[in-house]
């Protein structure tokens, strides 16, 4: 949880990181769903041009990132093909 920018709302963000490299970005998410974590860390390879450069993630161990079928994990491999 951090300050938004704007100073008037706390909201969740997530880091991505690249091995060897700096922090590439910190989306902000809508909520934290597996959905919605897939879907800000896949625009942060895309953006970068990277994507077909990903060959491992990883998550910490709860449900909402490892889940089968809704996990973040399983959905951002399914994002970037």
């Amino acid at each position: 949880m951090l300050c938004d920018p704007t100073g008037k709302d706390v909201v969740d963000r997530l880091h991505v990181v690249v091995s060897g490299a700096e922090v590439m970005g910190v989306p902000k998410l809508p909520s934290g769903t597996g959905d919605c974590q897939a879907t800000a860390v896949a625009k942060v390879p895309q953006d970068w041009g990277i994507v077909n450069r990903v060959c491992t993630m990883c998550f910490d161990a709860t449900s909402t990132n490892t889940g089968h079928r809704n996990g973040s994990c399983v959905l951002l491999e399914q994002k970037l093909e």
